[in-house]
């Protein structure tokens, strides 16, 4: 089983930490001796902090590059959206 010391910092994953749970999106940035900040992307993004031992069920995929700048691309065109309604 994987843990949370496996994930690389600035690095994307599709996870799942528990059986029965849900894909989440997490990308770690910062890792300390112990514990590494995490952020999960999903409706509203959080960030919190895993022991690095902590075990994940499942690490499915880690992102490419190109995967991260598309999955950024589609936020950045719901902003733009969202800002142009703001301005009006």
């Amino acid at each position: 089983m994987a843990n949370y010391k496996d994930l690389l910092l600035d690095t994307r994953y599709l996870i799942k930490e528990f059986e029965g749970d849900s894909i989440l999106l997490v990308e770690p940035i910062m890792i300390t001796n112990e514990c590494c900040l995490i952020l999960i992307h999903d409706d509203v993004d959080s960030i919190v902090w895993k022991k690095q031992s902590d075990e994940i069920l499942e690490i499915i995929e880690e992102f490419t590059a190109a995967q991260s700048n598309e999955y950024d691309e589609m936020f950045e065109e719901d902003e733009d959206i969202e800002s142009e309604e703001f301005d009006d």
